[in-house]
């Protein structure tokens, strides 16, 4: 395999500098539209907005640099530059532990050990954010 070449500016400012302007766009304007509705929770429209806005166009943007880099267009080998495989069953009872371990510790320190501090469980994004 080839060594790794530096980004150009053009393909910094593609996986930077839009995301950068996307989240403030997510941020100042979409969520604001989809909170009014009071459909989702405020958390679920930040998750929705910003996934949709700013992370996919993210990934799908690194896909395509990559292909350019290695000048294929065939999912295996882009996998294989970008190191993505496919999860094995050891890998899958890591993960499935890992969510609930932090998820119940996660519960633990907000019904607990928040209220005895006296702070709010309120993500601080979503306060920078709105």
């Amino acid at each position: 395999m080839n060594s790794i070449k530096p980004l150009k500016w053009s393909a910094l400012l593609l996986l930077l500098g839009i995301p950068a302007i996307l989240n403030l766009i997510a941020c100042k304007l979409v969520i604001p539209i989809i909170d009014a509705q009071q459909t989702f929770p405020i958390e679920i429209t930040y998750f929705l907005s910003v996934g949709l806005i700013v992370l996919a166009p993210m990934f799908f943007s690194a896909f395509y640099l990559t292909s350019r880099e290695i000048k294929s267009y065939k999912y295996e080998e882009i996998f294989s530059r970008m190191r993505i495989k496919k999860l094995s069953n050891t890998d899958f009872l890591w993960m499935a532990g890992g969510f609930i371990i932090l998820s119940l510790l996660s519960f633990l320190i907000a019904k607990f050990v928040l209220p005895v501090l006296n702070l709010n469980a309120a993500p601080f994004s979503l306060k920078i954010c709105l």
